[in-house]
């Protein structure tokens, strides 16, 4: 394995292992993380159809179908036609949904600032810059288009919300 392969390992063990330990000190029951999740692609990469959402999360369609169900009922998303094909639909998320997904971000933040009291200048220099470097490359990713091509979401790759661009 190469520097860069292992440098590569650790950044995707470690980012997944701080955002798993956040949400789950943040007494978020799981199903309520796997809504977040959705929200947050959504978000970020605007409508997607379910099939690409439940690629992105790497989990099942019908786990993701019932999941978007209780959004939608929550008022947290909406079903809209999908503007290239209109025998299908694509997910959409509600102003509530930024809002609940705004608190919760929040109660993540209040989870993981007592840590970083604990640091020391340097150490908190350190870690901005090193989110800079990982907001950079998650924002490359994402602009990139970076899934399957084989789930690619019905909007395509443009449909990157310009705010992460």
């Amino acid at each position: 394995m190469s520097e860069n392969d292992d440098l590569a390992t650790r950044l995707v063990i470690g980012c997944s292992r701080f955002a798993r330990t956040a949400a789950y000190a943040s007494g978020a029951a799981r199903s309520a993380v796997l809504a977040m999740r959705l929200l947050s692609q959504l978000d970020t990469r605007g409508p997607l159809r379910v099939g690409t959402l439940a690629h992105l999360e790497s989990t099942t369609q019908p786990g993701v179908t019932a999941a978007v169900k209780s959004l939608e009922q929550e008022g947290h998303v909406v079903r809209c036609a999908d503007p290239t094909d209109a025998r299908a639909t694509v997910v959409e998320m509600t102003e509530s949904g930024a809002s609940v997904l705004a608190r919760y971000h929040r109660a993540l933040a209040a989870t993981v600032a007592p840590e970083l009291d604990e640091l020391t200048t340097d150490e908190r220099a350190d870690l901005v810059r090193a989110l800079g470097i990982l907001e950079r490359l998650t924002t490359k990713h994402i602009a990139l288009g970076a899934i399957h091509p084989n789930h690619a979401d019905s909007t395509g790759a443009d449909s990157a919300r310009k705010k992460d661009l």
